[in-house]
């Protein structure tokens, strides 16, 4: 294989500290040229560099027929104009990321002329740590692939989002020192959390198998396990609302800083633990034992605390009703062949537990836009 001759547009601080010297080290690259917008700056760099040949311009650069490619470390949106003045005189090209700053402006790379090759400089393809990386992959020497993460952190999504709303009217409540209404907006925000959360959940655990093939195709069907397992610990955590939060209003600092770290070496060693013995299962087992032992711990220094407790009405119903809804959607699962219905029982199944929590959720009051709705007072009515 021959060398490629290269030409460098500009002088920009990623070619001259990074790729330059990378090219000069390649025993496929015969560096030429580097133009920049004067000849002086380009001079200063070429002699420091080692390049032969220095342009005061872009397109003295592209005339040189002796070069067959550029590397583009441009501004940005210099990148597309620049790529196709290079293309349009038949050198191929290497582009610095982003190789457009739009879809539109990247479908006018579509026009470079056939033969001609543009790339963008995204080096994970070809750098020999992740080509080694995949190639351990395949010969299974790092154990099979797992990639349920992101979709069990959906559970967390609601939660995120509650999180501005509830905070800054927990606080006005502290101020005032009314703890009845502190209370009642702590198990009122985690009710709305649980239930926005609860389709997510049902949905992660009861049909793990389906929702992960579906994403991530049938190769990954080994990790539903592990989604199921970091799902429930996900839910729990979500479930019983803003509890650190509300330490941290309440003053209790030390103990959250406490906790976490504890919470931190209990999960190290859990996985030390539990890796060995079952794999990307124990890790997950790992990480949702320590989320649900977190989260109870939580709670107990917000009864011990702040005086929040369970001992609210209709609590206890609520989350009843939650487990109940768990509980015949697995047997409902179990039961039923098809995917499409499975996935019909467990849709049927948030919905009941929205329908019989609907008094204590008090829709009216709290989010009234549900109420209007259209068919939405039949369920959601008294």
């Amino acid at each position: 294989m021959e060398k490629v001759v290269w030409g460098v547009l500009s002088t920009a601080r990623i070619g001259v500290e990074k790729v330059i010297p990378a090219m000069k080290k390649s025993a496929w690259c015969d560096l030429r040229a580097i133009a920049s917008r004067s000849q002086p700056s380009a001079r200063k760099a070429a002699d420091a560099l080692g390049i032969p040949v220095a342009y005061g311009s872009y397109e003295a650069l592209l005339a040189d027929p002796a070069i067959e490619a550029v590397y583009n470390p441009l501004p940005n949106h210099l990148h597309v104009d620049l790529t196709l003045a290079a293309a349009r005189v038949g050198k191929h090209v290497l582009c610095e990321k982003p190789i457009a700053l739009s879809a539109d402006e990247a479908r006018r790379l579509q026009a470079v002329p056939a033969g001609v090759k543009v790339m963008e400089a995204f080096m994970v393809r070809f750098h020999p740590q992740w080509l080694r990386a995949r190639e351990l992959v395949r010969q299974g020497r790092v154990g099979a692939l797992r990639a349920v993460q992101p979709v069990a952190a959906l559970n967390q999504v609601a939660f995120s989002s509650f999180l501005i709303l509830f905070t800054p009217v927990i606080a006005r409540h502290f101020a005032r020192d009314d703890k009845d209404a502190i209370q009642d907006v702590y198990w009122q925000t985690a009710r709305w959390i649980a239930i926005a959360t609860l389709p997510v959940f049902l949905v992660t655990l009861v049909l793990a198998r389906p929702v992960t093939v579906a994403f991530f195709g049938e190769r990954y069907a080994g990790s539903a396990s592990v989604l199921a397992v970091l799902s429930l610990g996900y839910y729990i955590q979500v479930a019983f609302g803003f509890n650190g939060t509300t330490l941290m209003v309440f003053g209790r600092l030390r103990y959250i800083v406490s906790l976490n770290a504890a919470g931190v070496v209990v999960n190290v060693l859990l996985n030390l633990f539990l890796v060995p013995r079952y794999g990307a299962v124990g890790a997950a087992a790992g990480t949702t034992g320590t989320l649900v032992a977190h989260n109870l711990l939580k709670q107990l220094g917000l009864w011990r605390g702040a005086g929040i407790g369970f001992a609210v009405a209709g609590t206890a119903r609520f989350y009843t009703s939650i487990v109940v809804a768990v509980a015949a959607s697995f047997y409902a699962v179990r039961v039923i062949p098809t995917e499409p219905a499975q996935f019909a029982v467990v849709a049927v199944a948030a919905l009941a537990v929205l329908r019989v929590n609907r008094r204590a959720l008090r829709i009216a009051q709290t989010f009234p836009e549900l109420i209007r709705i259209p068919g939405a007072r039949y369920l959601l009515g008294d």
